[in-house]
């Protein structure tokens, strides 16, 4: 999903870039259809807006034409809806998208009323009377003078606070990318997600939800006309009783979601995709941020989700349940949780996957799926949907968002502990989610599941969950907490390789290219230097070249400004297998505008020179080049070196067919094919 969404972007980025002209009338027809009457309840003009601005941002459009664009654009869709108002006047409220809410009117009428023009250039900003604003002063026959007058003002100013934080999230994505395409890729998909979740709710508010309730009716009558037993169950299944059409439609959905995501996981792990080298590329990441703070934090979470806690809440919703005499609801709960306890182990067993540490054993000892990320959203994710089953919408989404971010601080503790992969911990959410959405689904169409008739026995199962977690996790954590500390205890990765066995074909095995967090390989890693630290900065600066720390939070804060020097600038921090370099060099370029830099990172193997034990270290080599964004900051781009200049080879004194210097100091090591010279 996330490999697709990065093709995507780069193709959008490009198809900008390559049709400035296109670009811009489809910025103008989003901004105006945002701002028009029935078309912008329908067409997702804000977030196409931002997106296409985003990528013309990346692709280096020009940001003073997207602004002019957008503005235009806001100007006639505004211009059109005033005009609406002006020939129809009230007979707008007959038209059938707006005669499903005419309060929409009365309340951009009364706002007019009380604070006149300014009501125009307010409403611009507010998403729910965004293009009722301009067809109500329309209605009310606002002077044409005073409307475009603001019309204008308040266009200028929308486009304004889209189109410049979009180019700026434009050439971030450019910036973060060379760092990490994985977390630009996520990044891109959470506010995907995020537009069309909002796209979706105006759709479901102003058009899907006043019909769909007649559907189901009418639906349900045709069926209990029928002569059929079958037509008539589902006729009653599908009474609004039993949760809607609607709800059977989403929980369904989200079944289909869960098992899909489930077995593309392990598809992937199947296959050997990339996605492997990302799950050990995100776990070196983590572990190089612990501290002993948060390990505390992480395990006292990850201790919550050991089987002894989650058995207790299991039995505490169970039980309850039975109390109640919800016979068959217990026994769909407990049916759930059962599955997902045998599937689980089986899966194992199946997979055998190894984890990052031996911590366990037994079908234990392996890794895919989570069985703390697993079992925790089912049972909590039943004690969600039951509990929601009585609640207003915005309690129920209040309870599904503490939900998914306890299941989510579950997972991600398990990652950070180096107990699962971050594969594992997906395979474990996408299984809760299909079992969840599976008895969700159940309930709604189950004739026969007892429904408490008050909302505190509706709630008395969920709470009773909750309370054991409490009770009996605050006498597990505890008691587990010291010897927690010590199995989750950060592990140092580092391998021991003799000098000759190095030589002698060892240094194949390590890494031949930079893998990023997306598991993808980059550019070639064409040095391997096993040395201290200060011995290599000292030999690379006799050569000229400039030694640079990491870039602290102060120092990224100068790529704000417009008209930086690249000698100015800090190198970009790139990772490799999660790790961020321990050792970075630049060397200018003549002309000025981009320069050589070298990164080091650290490989995790250690070897037995004549000096002594010596880390290695895996160097890599690219070329910057310093972009400035208009008045709106300036940006680096990164180009990869495949062969190592002449003038590195001087540096670190290359001589042989495998270039080779042991000195007092340490090992340099050049790959063969880096003997080529540069183009």
């Amino acid at each position: 999903m996330v490999d697709w969404l990065q093709h995507f972007i780069d193709a959008i980025i490009r198809f900008t870039a390559d049709n400035p002209a296109l670009t811009g009338l489809l910025l103008l027809f989003f901004a105006g259809a945002e701002a028009v009457i029935v078309v912008g309840a329908l067409v997702p003009g804000e977030a196409a807006v931002l997106a296409l601005a985003t990528a013309a941002g990346a692709a280096g459009m020009n940001p003073w034409q997207m602004l002019a664009w957008v503005t235009l654009g806001a100007v006639l869709g505004d211009g059109v809806s005033f005009w609406i108002g002006r020939r129809y006047g009230n007979g707008v409220l007959r038209w059938p998208l707006v005669r499903a809410h005419p309060e929409l009117l009365d309340k951009a009428e009364a706002f007019i009323r009380r604070q006149g023009v300014k009501a125009v250039i307010i409403g611009r900003f507010l998403p729910g009377l965004r293009a009722i604003m301009p067809v109500a002063a329309g209605v009310l026959g606002m002077p044409p003078g005073r409307f475009y007058v603001a019309n204008v003002l308040s266009a200028l100013a929308w486009a304004a606070v889209h189109v410049f934080p979009a180019v700026l999230l434009g050439e971030a994505y450019n910036q973060l990318g060379a760092v990490s395409g994985r977390l630009t890729a996520l990044l891109a998909l959470l506010l995907l997600s995020l537009f069309l979740l909002v796209w979706l709710a105006r759709a479901m508010f102003v058009w899907v939800a006043p019909r769909l309730e007649a559907l189901q009716l009418h639906l349900a009558a045709w069926l209990n006309a029928r002569p059929d037993a079958f037509s008539r169950r589902l006729a009653r299944w599908l009474t609004p009783e039993k949760g809607g059409l609607g709800g059977m439609l989403l929980w369904g959905g989200l079944f289909m979601l869960g098992a899909g995501g489930l077995i593309a996981v392990m598809e992937d792990l199947l296959t050997g995709d990339p996605l492997v080298r990302a799950d050990v590329a995100i776990h070196r990441f983590l572990q190089s941020l612990r501290t002993e703070p948060a390990d505390a934090v992480m395990v006292t979470i990850t201790a919550l989700g050991d089987g002894i806690v989650i058995a207790a809440a299991a039995a505490a919703l169970i039980g309850t349940l039975l109390w109640q005499r919800a016979w068959r609801l217990a026994l769909a709960a407990g049916t759930t949780i059962a599955a997902t306890a045998v599937l689980v182990p089986i899966m194992k067993l199946l997979l055998h996957k190894p984890r990052p540490i031996t911590i366990y054993r037994g079908a234990e000892a392996f890794s895919f799926p989570s069985g703390h990320t697993a079992m925790t959203a089912v049972v909590f994710g039943i004690a969600a949907v039951l509990a929601a089953r009585r609640l207003s919408f915005g309690m129920r989404l209040a309870v599904f968002g503490l939900y998914a971010l306890w299941v989510g601080l579950v997972g991600f503790s398990r990652i950070y502990l180096a107990a699962h992969w971050p594969s594992d911990v997906l395979g474990g959410l996408f299984m809760g989610l299909a079992l969840v959405a599976a008895f969700a689904l159940w309930l709604d169409l189950s004739e026969e599941a007892e429904s408490p008739r008050s909302w505190r026995q509706t709630l008395m199962a969920p709470l009773a969950a909750v309370l054991a977690l409490v009770v009996v996790g605050s006498f597990h954590v505890p008691g587990q907490f010291q010897r927690n500390l010590v199995r989750y205890a950060p592990r140092q990765e580092q391998i021991l390789l003799p000098l000759n066995a190095w030589l002698n074909g060892g240094w194949r095995s390590l890494p031949q290219r930079r893998i990023d967090l997306k598991g993808e390989f980059k550019e070639p890693l064409l040095l391997q230097w096993a040395d201290k630290p200060n011995t290599i900065r000292g030999l690379l600066g006799q050569g000229g070249w400039r030694a640079h720390a990491l870039p602290t939070f102060r120092d990224a804060l100068i790529f704000l400004l417009p008209n930086v020097a690249l000698a100015d600038l800090p190198p970009l921090p790139l990772l490799h297998e999660g790790r961020l370099p321990v050792m970075m060099f630049s060397q200018p370029l003549p002309g000025g505008e981009s320069r050589l830099v070298l990164r080091f990172w650290r490989s995790g193997v250690r070897v037995r020179t004549l000096a002594g034990v010596r880390p290695l270290f895996l160097g890599a080599l690219t070329e910057e080049r310093v972009k400035h964004v208009w008045l709106l900051g300036t940006v680096l781009r990164e180009r990869p070196i495949e062969t190592l200049p002449n003038m590195l080879k001087t540096a670190v004194r290359t001589t042989a067919r495998l270039s080779v210097i042991e000195t007092d100091a340490g090992i340099i090591l050049i790959h063969p094919h880096a003997q080529k010279s540069r183009p």
